[in-house]
């Protein structure tokens, strides 16, 4: 690895992004939120607040079923007004809403109970669970009172079910002999990959194909585009994988085909170029579908996500408690708009490499995903993003004391995984250290680090260039950049106590206020400019950190 050296504070570099104003964020927003007329998702009237009474406070769906989505308070008006902040990125964090479904569109309520499911008896409930999922129906919730329940096999919750828990009381408890997750929402590719007829570029709102696509797609599908790696990507050897092959890409969702054009719902993040054999499938999503207020204990050792997210859009997990994971406690792989909020997630069975003991994984292509206000502790990597996943918002999180291995030697908490993550937004959150290109190769452009507190140190390797530092406190071990890396743009961050000597940035790049379970501390929660970067205790303080038992310390 190239010599490294540290830097206290670098000014403001002047830096144009390729990206125009794009996407993100998924928030689970009650505040501006699509309502979904049928299964393939085409858009509804705009509905604000709660999903049933139009306020901003509820925290969750009614256990009666009063709505099937879960949000609290989203992500406001935005975009923000940037006013003398030129050289922030050119990403709008706000351009991507969630779909929730309003009050009426909530169907059937049942209980895993009416299916044979008994708390507390040591015996599977495996076949109760899914009898009861399967037939909640149209935007059905399945609850599960509170009580211990014994699961063998995988759950799957199809499109348009919720599977909702009484809070801590309930806990699900998984022996599945062998390796496989535990929770599935997922859905499949629904096309072959067809060529683009043209380059598409970063900011455009449409792509144009070469051919026909081998299925019928119509307003509210989720499609997938990537192209090819190049070699600026492998800066050694072994970044080059098979199963990384097109990583950079990023999901939609279609707005109109004319049989030639496929107008989409954003700005590209990226630009998928005809000389690196640019592509798009159709995803058969599953849609509008969670778990909530439940705890999930993984008692066998094999392989496989606690709660896994593949091939999905509008999907969330919410106030749920995961104990004990191998792969990782949550995980999106290809999802467009999921929400991961609220939950508190600890422990593993094995700290070793190769894909273990993560928090939450954000991978493949995975676009305008929500991960706010979560309790992380006691992982290898707490939040690890990687293969392309692009436009996401991970914020105010607790995340620390990531380490691995036998001996547990100290691992990044925010863990950016290689193989080109771009246009993340890192903010508000509480952790000991941050890498940019932990392995695997470099990150893209426009990755953002903003107001968060970083008790050790924040890393910037491998090639990963272009990268934004704004506004944040840094301790310990301080700012460390690769030699040789550009594009690096530091603004207002306060490094090992070093005062600040200009404004810092607005409050939020994704938010135009204060979110509700911020109510009782300062906005915002991260302020060097404040003069309280000394202070971690005091500059530190999210709600998520009260979760954890390692604090701030």
């Amino acid at each position: 690895m190239p010599s490294r050296s540290v830097r206290l504070f670098a000014g403001v570099l002047a830096f144009v992004l390729v990206l125009s104003a794009c996407s993100s964020l998924g928030s689970s927003s009650d505040d501006d939120a699509n309502a979904s007329a049928d299964d393939r998702g085409s858009n509804g009237t705009l509905t604000s607040g709660d999903p049933s009474t139009g306020n901003n406070d509820s925290d969750s769906t009614t256990a009666d079923g009063g709505a099937i989505a879960t949000p609290d308070d989203g992500p406001g008006d935005g975009p923000i007004p940037l006013d003398d902040f030129d050289n922030l990125p050119s990403v709008d964090w706000t351009a991507i809403r969630p779909v929730v479904l309003s009050a009426d569109q909530a169907g059937n309520t049942l209980s895993v109970t009416d299916f044979g499911a008994s708390p507390n008896d040591g015996q599977p409930d495996d076949e109760a669970f899914q009898a009861a999922l399967d037939n909640a129906g149209r935007n059905g919730t399945v609850m599960v009172p509170s009580g211990t329940y014994n699961l063998t096999t995988t759950i799957r919750i199809p499109s348009r079910t919720h599977l909702r828990g009484e809070g801590a009381g309930t806990e699900l408890r998984f022996d599945l002999g062998s390796e496989g997750d535990l929770i599935s929402i997922a859905g499949q590719p629904a096309s072959g990959w067809v060529q683009l007829a043209n380059s598409a570029t970063a900011g455009a709102k449409s792509v144009t194909l070469s051919g026909p696509l081998e299925v019928e797609i119509a307003q509210g599908d989720i499609i997938e585009l990537e192209h090819d790696n190049v070699e600026a990507m492998y800066t050694q050897a072994e970044w080059d994988v098979d199963w990384a092959d097109g990583s950079v890409g990023e999901l939609a969702e279609v707005v109109s085909y004319d049989g030639t054009t496929i107008q989409i719902d954003h700005p590209l993040l990226s630009s998928f170029e005809l000389d690196r054999g640019a592509r798009v499938r159709v995803i058969d999503a599953s849609r509008f579908a969670g778990v909530s207020n439940l705890k999930v204990h993984r008692d066998g050792t094999g392989y496989g996500a606690s709660i896994r997210l593949t091939h999905a859009a509008d999907v969330w997990v919410d106030g749920v408690e995961s104990v004990m994971t191998t792969k990782a406690h949550i995980e999106a792989d290809v999802v467009y708009r999921c929400q991961v909020r609220n939950n508190l997630l600890h422990g593993a069975h094995d700290y070793g490499d190769g894909g273990r003991a993560y928090g939450v994984s954000v991978q493949r292509h995975t676009t305008g995903c929500l991960v706010e206000n979560n309790t992380l502790y006691d992982h290898r990597h707490a939040l690890i993003i990687q293969l392309g996943a692009s436009g996401n918002i991970f914020a105010y999180n607790h995340a620390r004391g990531s380490a691995g291995y036998i001996d547990r030697q100290p691992r990044a908490d925010i863990s950016l995984h290689g193989h080109w993550p771009q246009a993340n937004l890192f903010e508000g959150n509480v952790v000991d250290r941050v890498v940019f290109a932990d392995w695997w190769g470099p990150s893209g452009p426009a990755n953002t680090l903003h107001r968060n507190c970083v008790l050790d140190s924040v890393i910037v390797a491998d090639a990963s260039n272009d990268q934004y530092l704004i506004g944040n406190i840094i301790g310990n071990e301080g700012l460390i950049i690769d030699e040789g890396i550009s594009g690096t743009t530091e603004i207002a961050n306060r490094i090992q106590g070093t005062p600040v000597s200009v404004a810092a940035s607005p409050p939020s790049l994704y938010r135009s206020e204060a979110p509700g379970f911020l109510a009782d501390s300062e906005w915002p929660v991260v302020a060097p400019e404040a003069g309280n970067g000394s202070d971690r205790e005091a500059a530190c303080r999210i709600p998520a950190g009260e979760r954890s038992p390692l604090g701030y310390d």
